[in-house]
């Protein structure tokens, strides 16, 4: 079948589903729809506030304020960029479901993080992805 074929059918299926099946279907592509919305802006916030507790450890550790030892900070920090980067891997799965993975994809994620945090305003974007992530 093809896709002009199967269109007409979906079509005519459409036109012979009752108002209220129809209504039923728009109800529920709105709860779906805002759901996901909400899910979005909840793991972008999720990222954003791993991204300033990590800078908020570095910081401490550079003015020499950290109450961890060396053997905690660094675990620390490798289980907070870990986490980052799950969450970095899930908002884009999310997100971007329909496009296809590259670097480039990444990095926009990781510099619209980079805008959306405290830290932008301390460090340029290059420090940030070589902090932060490496």
């Amino acid at each position: 079948m093809t896709m002009k074929e199967f269109s007409k059918e979906v079509s005519q299926l459409w036109k012979n589903t009752p108002e209220s099946k129809k209504d039923e279907y728009k109800r529920k592509y709105e709860i779906n729809r805002e759901i996901s919305k909400n899910s979005k802006s909840m793991l972008i916030q999720e990222i954003i506030d791993l991204f300033n507790q990590l800078s908020e450890l570095l910081i401490a550790i550079i003015n020499d304020s950290s109450e961890m030892s060396y053997y905690e900070n660094i675990s620390t920090i490798l289980n907070l960029k870990i986490r980052i980067m799950i969450k970095v891997e899930e908002y884009i799965d999310n997100v971007f479901q329909f496009e296809e993975k590259s670097t480039e994809l990444l990095l926009k994620v990781y510099y619209d993080i980079y805008e959306k945090s405290f830290i932008n305003n301390l460090i340029l974007f290059d420090d940030f992805m070589e902090w932060y992530l490496l």
